[in-house]
C-alpha cells in the first residue's frame, strides 16, 4: 500500500521550520559573544561554588547572580522540570541572564554539572525556552 501523499501527514515536514521559527535565536556579534564570554566567565566560579557547596536551591543561584552586580530584571531562575512521565523533577536549578538586548548566558547547576553556555535571545520569549510536551 502507498502513503497517500495528500493525507493529514504530507506537510508535516515541510512545515518543520516554520513551525518552530519562534524557537530562532538572535545572532551574536563578535563584540557580543565577547560580552557573553565575559560574563560567563564570573559566573561559572560562582556557581561551581555552590555546586560543591552542595546548595542546588534555585534562590541560593538567583542569589548567587545578584551578587555579581547583574540586575534582577535580567536574571531567571527555576527549578529542574521533572523528565516526562515523572512527577518528581531532578535535583538543581536552571538560570538565564539576558545582556546586551540580544544574548543569554544559560544552563543550570546540579549535583553532576555546572552548565554555562552563550546563545542569543529568542524574539518569542527571551533567554529560556518556555517548557512544553
Amino acid at each position: 500500500m502507498v502513503a497517500d501523499p495528500t493525507g493529514p501527514q504530507a506537510g508535516a515536514l515541510p512545515n518543520h521550520a516554520g513551525n518552530n521559527g519562534w524557537k530562532q535565536r538572535h545572532e551574536l556579534s563578535a563584540a557580543d559573544q565577547r560580552t557573553g564570554q565575559k560574563l560567563a566567565a564570573q559566573i561559572r566560579p560562582r556557581l561551581e561554588a555552590l555546586r560543591a557547596a552542595g546548595d542546588f536551591a534555585p534562590a541560593s543561584t538567583q542569589r548567587a547572580l545578584l551578587d555579581l552586580g547583574i540586575k534582577a530584571d535580567a536574571i531567571e531562575v527555576t527549578a529542574m522540570r521533572p523528565p516526562t512521565g515523572q512527577e518528581t523533577p531532578p535535583t538543581g536549578a536552571v538560570y538565564a541572564v539576558h545582556f546586551a538586548n540580544v544574548g543569554c548566558v544559560i544552563g543550570d547547576v546540579r549535583p553532576e554539572r555546572v552548565m554555562v553556555e552563550i546563545t542569543g535571545s529568542a524574539a518569542e520569549f527571551g533567554c529560556l525556552e518556555p517548557f512544553s510536551h
